[in-house]
């Protein structure tokens, strides 16, 4: 089950806060504008908040298929532009992969097989 209280707050941010977010995240702001939204978000802890739960929500979109084509596409060529942003998408994707199989294994229907355990390293 998504968090919940995640998806809250971004409901939250009222809509001309969520569309400079998603501008800022998805690179279309001009370097002033940017530079001026970095330093509020800096000295703004819910803002700084709403900023971070904004992103996990686009990247949580993003994975699962659901933003809208243009979107996507400024995600996938602006966002994903940075080798970082990327690295946080693919761990994002795996954890969302591994608590799906776990969600289903609890449900029972996945096969007891379908769950990997790693090895201890110690050995």
């Amino acid at each position: 089950m998504p968090n919940q209280g995640a998806h809250l707050q971004i409901m939250d941010i009222n809509a001309g806060q969520k569309r400079t977010i998603t501008r800022y995240l998805l690179g279309e702001m001009s370097e002033q504008e940017r530079s001026e939204f970095e330093d509020r978000y800096l000295d703004d802890p819910i803002l700084f908040e709403e900023s971070i739960a904004a992103e996990d929500e686009m990247m949580r979109c993003y994975i699962r298929g659901d933003l809208p084509e243009a979107a996507r596409t400024a995600f996938e060529t602006r966002y994903l532009k940075n080798h970082g942003n990327r690295r946080r998408v693919d761990f994002t994707r795996s954890l969302m992969t591994y608590a799906s199989s776990m969600h289903e294994a609890v449900r029972g229907t996945a096969n007891p097989g379908d769950i990997a355990i790693a090895p201890n390293s110690r050995y």
